[in-house]
């Protein structure tokens, strides 16, 4: 199990409800501190808890495409806290007593799914000892009846309660939503726990789609499984064209860049270092201009006669909310546009670059 990161869980908050608009310029604060990288974020942490609702939505929502990111369902924030605060618990990073109260108010409130009749509360979602602890901390102390000793050892009892629990959770299938019906899946693939593609495995798979590109907008390269997230990668028959004209259509330097989408889209890393191996983003405003830039930005989103616009509606959203991004190598760079749902990401590439 991926354990959600501070700045996931504070997007779970905000679609429970826990968090709200004027909560917004803190945020952008703690993330700017925790070293995301957002002009909008920076614009959003200047602003004060009682500015426009609807201007520090726009900025958060701009600055959540500028890095990748996307919010849970209420549903999903449900489950995601839980992580959360179940590895805070275990691992003694926040005080017990204060995970065990927004487990309570966090997580058990939020969720959709009421606990059986006669069943206990905190039933269906696993946590029933952990609200239970709480409250019988809570009634103990307000009534005078738990010294530090006691308190000590149920706290203890619910940290090695949280481990065990986690452990359970870990053992469960990820299931993801369902995916885009735009293009036929033709293999699936976890690469969790086993080693990487082989070049062999990869040519075999691009073989396979070659010649169903020119009859529709994508087609399904394979799905990685990421952690917890999968990741879709989707080919065009303008990326064939495109890699043919280098002439690296099917050559290892393309097939050992299609590998590296194992790596998955990290959106606290989404900028490259120098050297890295991933996916990254391409930033609109970088300077000077590169050709990656042109390919992905002149010749593709913001050209109307392009293929963007209909592979946008086929993945499920909008033009302004695909993110560009570069898969590398230190063979070559492939382009595409990613799009994010909570437990699967879906890229798309449409271009190649062997610029140095």
């Amino acid at each position: 199990m991926n354990i959600p990161s501070d700045q996931e869980a504070d997007l779970a908050r905000l679609s429970v409800g826990v968090l709200t608009d004027s909560d917004l310029p803190e945020l952008a604060t703690r993330w700017l501190v925790a070293g995301l990288s957002s002009h909008y974020l920076g614009a959003l942490a200047g602003e004060t808890a009682d500015a426009n609702a609807f201007v520090m939505r726009d900025l958060f929502d701009r600055a959540l495409r500028d890095l990748g990111m996307v919010r849970p369902t209420a549903h999903e924030a449900t489950l995601l806290l839980r992580s959360y605060w179940l590895h805070q618990l275990a691992v003694g990073a926040r005080p017990p007593f204060e995970c065990l109260e927004r487990l309570t108010y966090e997580v058990h409130r939020h969720h959709d799914e009421p606990d059986p009749e006669g069943g206990f509360v905190g039933q269906t979602l696993g946590i029933g000892e952990f609200i239970g602890c709480y409250w019988s901390i809570r009634d103990a102390e307000e009534g005078g009846r738990l010294n530090h000793e006691e308190r000590l050892r149920a706290e203890q009892a619910a940290r090695d309660g949280a481990r065990l629990c986690l452990e359970r959770l870990s053992a469960q299938p990820v299931v993801a939503a369902d995916a885009p019906k735009a293009a036929r899946r033709l293999t699936q693939v976890s690469l969790g726990g086993r080693e990487p593609m082989e070049l062999a495995e990869a040519k075999k798979r691009l073989r396979a789609l070659d010649s169903r590109l020119s009859d529709c907008l994508y087609a399904e390269f394979c799905v990685f499984q990421v952690g917890d997230r999968s990741l879709t990668v989707a080919l065009t028959s303008r990326l064939r064209k495109s890699a043919r004209k280098e002439g690296v259509w099917g050559a290892k330097e393309m097939l050992a860049t299609l590998k590296n989408a194992a790596y998955g889209f990290d959106p606290l890393k989404a900028r490259s270092a120098g050297g890295k191996d991933g996916i990254f983003l391409l930033d609109r405003n970088f300077k000077p201009a590169n050709q990656m830039m042109a390919r992905v930005f002149d010749r593709f989103l913001d050209n109307p006669s392009s293929e963007a616009a209909e592979i946008a509606t086929a993945l499920g959203t909008n033009l302004e909310s695909l993110i560009p991004v570069r898969l590398v190598s230190h063979h070559m760079r492939l382009l595409g546009v990613l799009t994010r749902r909570p437990g699967e990401d879906w890229l798309v590439l449409i271009d190649c670059d062997r610029t140095e």
